[in-house]
Formats: structure tokens, sequence, C-alpha cells
């Protein structure tokens, strides 16, 4: 094959690599399809390398689990009650797929693998640098102008959640200790991964991530394990009998310490780890068992947390709970999502790779030393270790965080698999037999070059359209945000909508932007138009996420202005399936009945509200219960609320980057009872239902 093409592509390739790890920081896709796009790119252009004869050799076992993992969950991805939210994780295993083919098809050279441990070198050095930037200048601090980390309470380098960052150094720094101990790097190299090594450990402590700082330590602790494996039998007894004796002191210790200290290790455990930014996962984690609980064997599809973690959030959540997206927990979110068949054969796949790269490790035990050194020197082994003990570290944080729903971090994973299928590209002499088939390089390894070419062209295709689609999204929804309401957002939000008619927010954000847009000098017939138009994009927004609470919740104002009573009172109804202990929902229905002059019913939604703990609105509630009870003594009152008083608000989305729920409906939702106040104080009631 023409070296300058295989450079070409290889380079595109690492380049990709380090996008992703650049832009993939967040569970929000907005800012990472462009990465996908360069991903997607490599993945087409690496069909050159489709008929060449490769030195490494992909073990049967080892692309069987990948195959049958894949298949299921993308199987599983297109039968997601929600598309927009099936998509993302389909792009992320269409990329992680990418990432895992081409590094078995090109990167079969140690001097190109020493590409992928520079990059990774290179992603934790820009994360440590930005987050030196962000302690002196403001944590806050993030790469796209004009933006703000979400989470911005402590440093993340690249990340918007600091417990990400933390993961990702903790992630990446085994690569570094074990490219230390084991690679061929110069002394002048080594010193430098070292400063590059504490930097990382740093971070995790600057971070104040616990999981972080532990993960980092049982990395740490893996390569360790290697370390003792690799050298014991090079030792003298007197050495082991010293090491066994210093490891059971130091064990006895460690118990000492932890009994000593129990209750303020519980206490910092609790508040570092188990209740961290408002969400505690014990409520969350309880959550996705009851939605595991609801398809036990199969999951009830993609990315559905999104909207069951509503409809199991325990009564008694509290008022500090944060509606988390996903269960903070790998291992449930899978089986919540795609169940006990998706989480076998993860669990199957990373088992298989692992073994495999163990036995890689456990080998160089028996190979003689050169000039009697202790340890074996060889860049495989370096990539070996470290990469298991970062699968260590990846799969101990997937006990408290999401992070294989994090671009960077899977994908980075996904290629960490790839080295333990081919730890050593001269293994393919020890089975000359595998050389023999018809196909170059085998059948193996052509299934999964053309498997890398065919999810390259999805991949590209999907980040051309998407990019374009969530750039003008964005454009709109930063326009909106800002309070700003003319024709360019309109036609951002319309071009967004052509582009992707499966976005549900970009069709729920039209619609609000066209009620934001009525003005109080417009007349009857202008008013009605804008109000149908409202509708009718959010009743498309409903077709694709029916599960939507705050759609719902806006629905029913626009509905209710149209007279179209019992469809507005339909979506509350719907809205109390989904989330049926949510303050803001109750309060949101008993706004409706005010609004149609049903005080009963209206007063009991109110005192309903009253009784709630999550995202509870006791000043809504104090204030809506005077205002029925000044309507009840007002028996000419008719109809309270025009639209101009509704909350415009009410309709603004969650941030793009998390849409999480926030405290937008609620704000909405007092401020429109504040003006309802005021026209009953006024005794300003109309005569007329607003929308006639």
């Amino acid at each position: 094959m023409n070296q300058i093409c295989r450079f070409a592509v290889i380079t595109l390739y690492l380049a990709s690599l380090v996008t992703v790890g650049v832009l993939g920081t967040s569970a929000g896709m907005t800012f990472v399809w462009p990465a996908y796009l360069v991903m997607g790119l490599s993945g087409v252009l690496s069909v050159i390398a489709i008929f060449r004869r490769n030195k490494s050799t992909v073990p049967r076992w080892c692309l069987l689990s990948a195959i049958g993992a894949v298949t299921y969950l993308m199987v599983r991805q297109v039968g997601s009650p929600v598309a927009y939210f099936a998509r993302e994780d389909c792009a992320l295993v269409l990329t992680c797929c990418i990432a895992y083919a081409v590094f078995v098809s090109m990167l079969d050279d140690i001097r190109w693998r020493r590409g992928l441990f520079w990059c990774v070198a290179g992603l934790l050095g820009i994360n440590g640098g930005l987050a030196v930037i962000q302690l002196i200048s403001g944590s806050e601090l993030w790469i796209l102008s004009g933006y703000a980390r979400t989470f911005s309470d402590r440093i993340g380098g690249l990340f918007n959640h600091p417990d990400q960052f933390a993961g990702f150094l903790a992630f990446g720094l085994p690569m570094i200790v074990a490219a230390m101990i084991f690679g061929r790097q110069s002394r002048w190299i080594k010193l430098s991964l070292g400063g590059l090594g504490v930097l990382s450990l740093a971070g995790t402590v600057l971070a104040k991530s616990l999981p972080g700082l532990l993960g980092a330590l049982v990395g740490l602790a893996i390569l360790g394990g290697f370390v003792l494996l690799l050298s014991w039998s090079k030792m003298t007894t007197t050495t082991q009998q010293t090491l066994r004796t210093t490891g059971c002191i130091f064990l006895i210790l460690l118990g000492f310490f932890v009994f000593s200290n129990r209750t303020r290790i519980g206490v910092v455990y609790q508040q570092q780890i188990m209740n961290r930014g408002g969400v505690s996962l014990v409520e969350t984690w309880k959550s996705g068992l009851a939605q595991f609980g609801e398809a036990p064997l199969f999951g009830t599809g993609s990315r559905t947390f999104y909207f069951y973690s509503r409809k199991f959030t325990s009564p008694t959540a509290g008022p500090t709970h944060v509606e988390p997206e996903f269960v903070h927990n790998e291992y449930f979110q899978i089986m919540a999502d795609y169940g006990l068949v998706g989480l076998l054969l993860l669990l199957a796949f990373a088992a298989v790779h692992c073994h495999h790269g163990f036995k890689f490790v456990l080998g160089y035990a028996k190979f003689a030393r050169v000039r009697g050194a202790i340890l074996p020197v060889s860049d495989h082994l370096a990539l070996v270790a470290g990469s298991l003990a970062a699968l260590g570290v990846l799969s101990f944080l997937c006990c408290f965080d999401f992070v294989l729903h994090i671009p960077a971090l899977a994908t980075f994973a996904a290629v960490f698999c790839a080295i333990l299928a081919c730890p050593d590209p001269m293994a393919a002499a020890l089975h000359p037999e595998e050389d023999e088939n018809s196909i170059p390089g085998g059948k193996g390894l052509f299934f999964g070059r053309s498997v890398a070419f065919g999810c390259g062209i999805a991949l590209t295709l999907c980040g051309i359209i998407f990019s374009r689609s969530e750039w003008h999204y964005e454009m709109a929804r930063v326009s909106f945000e800002a309070g700003i309401s003319d024709e360019k957002q309109l036609a951002h939000l319309k071009e967004a909508r052509e582009i992707d008619p499966q976005n549900p927010y970009a069709k729920s954000l039209g619609a609000h932007a066209l009620v934001r847009a009525i003005q109080p000098q417009m007349t009857a017939a202008a008013r009605q138009i804008h109000l149908e138009k409202a509708e009718r994009l959010f009743r498309e927004a409903a077709q694709i996420y029916p599960q939507d609470v705050n759609r719902a919740i806006a629905h029913s104002v626009v509905l209710d202005a149209l007279g179209r009573t019992e469809e507005a009172a339909q979506n509350l109804r719907l809205a109390r399936e989904w989330a049926p202990h949510y303050g803001t929902v109750l309060v949101a229905q008993a706004e409706h009945f005010l609004r149609q002059g049903d005080y009963n019913r209206a007063e009991k939604a109110y005192e309903m509200a009253r009784n709630t703990t999550v995202f509870p609105m006791p000043e809504a509630v104090s204030m809506g219960l005077a205002a029925v009870e000044k309507a009840t003594r007002d028996t000419t009152a008719k109809s309270p609320v025009e639209l101009t008083d509704s909350p415009a608000s009410l309709l603004k989305e969650a941030q793009v980057i998390e849409k999480e729920f926030s405290g937008d409906v609620a704000k909405a939702l007092e401020e429109s009872i504040q003006r309802l106040e005021a026209r009953l104080d006024s005794e300003k009631v109309p005569d007329q239902p607003a929308e006639e």
C-alpha cells in the first residue's frame, strides 16, 4: 500500500481521536458532531487498507464478542421510543466501532502506536493546562467563546463536569505511568511524562472529585500489581518475604485506620460520592432499578432513563432533588436501557479482551531480562498494561457515573480494547495458518475493515447533517435565552427543523419563539395564526417525544388559549403520568383549572402541590390559593388569565449541553401567578376569554 496514503489515513485517525477528546467531553451532542464527522472520514478513507496484509490478527472470541455486543446495542437503539436520544447512543457506538476497527487494521506498527500514546498524553496536557488557567482566571472558563461551564464551582478542564474531568485524568494516568515503567523512551521523555503524571494526579485532587481520586489510585494499584507480577520471579527469597511482610502490615494499618475513622469516612463518602451536586445516587439508582423492572430481559430502550427518571422519582426525594438524565451507574444504566442481555454482552466483550491482554502481560513474566534487569522493557507491554489499568479505572468509575456516555472516554476505551485484542502486531507469526486465507489479512481483519468503512460512511453523513442542524438550533436557542425575538431566530429554527425533522427540541423551541412573538397590539387574526402554528409544532414534538413533561406543560397553555381545553387537560394528565410527584406539573395543572374558572379543582391541585417535596413551588402555591379565594368571591370572573399574561418563558427549553430540568418552568409559573394576582387586585378581569 502506498505509504503516503497510509500516513494520511493514520494521521486523520489520530486527529479524530484528539478532536473527539476535545469536543466529546459532555453527554450533550451539540458540539461533538463535527468530531464525529472527522472520525467518520477516517473510517471511510481506511478502505484503502481493505486488501492489505496485516501483521496482527484479531482473536476469534474478541471479534465475536464485539460483533455480538455492537449488533444487539444497535438493534435496541433502532427500537428506542425516542429516536433523538437513540441516535446519540448509535453515533457513539459507530464512533467506537471505527476507533476499534481502524486501530486493528492500520496501526500494526509500534511507531504508529506511539502516536496513539501521544494523543492521550496531549489530551491530558491540554486538560491540565486549561485547568491551571481556570484556577487563575475562573473555573467557569470553557473553550468556546460565549459559553461557560454549567458546573463551574470547580475546575474541569475541557469537561463540563469536574467529576468527569477528574475521571478522564484518572483514566489516562495509567498510560503515562506504564510508559515510564515499561516503555523505551529516553530519560528526558520519561521525566516529562512523570511531570505530566503529577499534573494529572494534582488535577484530580484540585477538582475535588473523590471518585476521580479513587479511580486514579485503582489504576496505579493495578500497575503496581503488574510490576510485582513481572518482577516476582526475579526477586530473592528475602526480598519476597520482605514484600509479603510489608504488604500485610500495610493492610493491617489500613484496616485499623478505616475502622477508627469509619464515621468520618462515612460522612465523606455520603457527601463526596453518594450526594453530589444535588443528585442523590441512592434515589437515582432506585429509579434506574425500577425502570429495569419494566423490561428486565431486553430493557426499555436506548436513553429512556431521560423520562423514566421522572416517572420513578421518589415522592420523598426532597426540595434539593435535581432531575438526572442518567442513572449515574453504567451497570444499572445498561440494565435499564438494554436489559440483562445487553449487560451480559458488554461484560463478555470486556472480559474476553481483558483476559487476552492479561495473558500477554503474563507471558512477559517468563522472558529473560536484558542485562539482568528486573522489569522487561517493551512499548507493546507498556500499552497493554496501561490499557488494562485504564479499563480498570473505567470499570470503577462506572459504579458512580455515566462515563460510557461521554464520547471522549468511550472512544478511548474502545481503542484500549483494540490494543488488548492485538497486543503485539508480530503475534501473527505464531499462527501462520491464519495467513493462508484467500482474503489478504484474514477474514476477521477483512470483516473489521469493511465495518470501519460502512460505519465511516454512516457517521460522515450523520456528521454533515447533524452538525448543520445542531448549529442552527444552537444559534436560535442562544438568541431566545437572551430575550431576542426576530425573523433571524425563526429562520434558524425553520432550517433546523427541515434538516433534522426528528429533533423535538427544535420544534418546541419554534413554538416558544412563535408565542413570544405575539404582541398586545396584534389583531385577533394574526394572534390566532401564531397560536395555531405554535400548537402544530408542539403537536409534532409530542409525536416524537410524547414523554416530555416540559413540552406538555407549555403545550397546555397554548391549547387553553385556542379554546381546546380538553386537549390541554389531556397534555397535563400525560405530564402527571410521567412526573406524578413534580410540584411544577401540579401547579401547571392548577393554573389550567384557574384559567378555565374551575376553582374547586384548581384548589385541590394547589393543595396537592403544597404537599409535594419534588420541585416544590411554595410561593406559587400560596399565591395561587390566594387567587382562588379572591376569584371565588368575584362571581363576575370568567377567565382570569389572557395569553399575554401566560408565561411565555414557560416555553423555554432547558440547557442544550445537559438538557436537564432547570428552574425556568418554576420561575415562569411564579411570574404568571404574580401577574394573575395583580390583575385580580386591580379588578381588571376581561369580560371575554383571551382567545376570543
